[in-house]
């Protein structure tokens, strides 16, 4: 019998699942290698109806990338965060979901932006603290 691998015969080559692991390593790595710089540059020149799907993949790629707990910090310092809030605002096709229409753009950037956003503010917040804790230390002294 033929082999089947590769879809061999009439069957369709089947694709593998995607690891999740595999896929946050290689985000983080992207992120380490600056490559938010160059989708954030891409958004950024990007604005007639012909580049509507380089968006899209703009958008969902950014968004992986803020699922990336430490590579958010670096994100924002790339244009990550203003490529997402530029990406937000985009009217592009529509997507229903729940019979609700969506921009599928506007959702994975919003998405990728309150991921990115959370980051920051618990940073800033911690900050606060260590802040505030130093300032009541030197002033019980």
């Amino acid at each position: 019998p033929p082999s089947q691998a590769g879809g061999g015969g009439n069957a369709a080559p089947m694709e593998k699942e995607d690891d999740p692991a595999l896929l946050r390593a290689l985000a983080k790595q992207l992120v380490a290698d600056d490559a938010v710089l160059v989708i954030a540059e891409l958004v950024q020149h990007t604005n007639d109806a012909k580049s509507a799907g380089l968006r899209k993949q703009a958008a969902q790629v950014l968004q992986v990338m803020a699922d990336t707990v430490e590579s958010r910090g670096k994100m924002v310092q790339q244009g990550g965060y203003k490529a997402m809030l530029a990406l937000t605002v985009v009217e592009d096709a529509k997507l229903v979901v729940n019979k609700d229409p969506l921009n599928a753009t506007q959702f994975a950037a919003a998405w990728g932006l309150a991921k990115a956003l959370s980051q920051q503010l618990a940073v800033g917040s911690n900050q606060l603290a260590v802040g505030s804790n130093q300032q009541q230390s030197a002033s019980s002294r």
